[in-house]
């Protein structure tokens, strides 16, 4: 599975004793289900167990290949936001919840990913090659 990044992408990344915030540019599997997956869990019905996800994901996908490059976006009242754009391409070693996984992406292509899609970040294209 390739997915294209059109805007910056980038995830926020937890820390116990965080003075401001702090982000991971490069969409890891790891990051990237659990995220689409929380999201669609505050706004549908049934409900999926994200650490479920996370510990499937964490066992059986990986990054087979990318090109991504990071990028500086300003936003209004001159904030600015860093994020990456380009690809990453996954592989699946157990495709037993590809059909599942593989929805969470196509949800993810209507809503973005990442931190900020409400903003128009982690807008992207998912393209499934073999």
């Amino acid at each position: 599975v390739k997915i294209v990044f059109k805007t910056p992408v980038r995830f926020s990344v937890p820390s116990l004793r965080r003075r401001c915030p702090k982000f991971s540019l490069f969409p890891e599997p790891e990051r990237v289900f659990p995220n689409i997956l929380r999201h669609w869990n505050r706004f549908f019905e049934p409900r999926f167990s994200v650490d479920g996800v996370v510990e499937f994901v964490r066992d059986f996908v990986f990054v087979s290949d990318y090109r991504l490059r990071p990028v500086v976006v300003e936003m209004t009242h001159g904030r600015k936001v860093v994020g990456s754009v380009g690809y990453v391409m996954y592989r699946f070693l157990d495709r037993s919840n590809l059909d599942v996984l593989l929805a969470l992406l196509r949800y993810g292509e209507l809503f973005n990913v990442g931190t900020g899609r409400s903003m128009g970040l982690g807008v992207n294209l998912v393209k499934i090659v073999d």
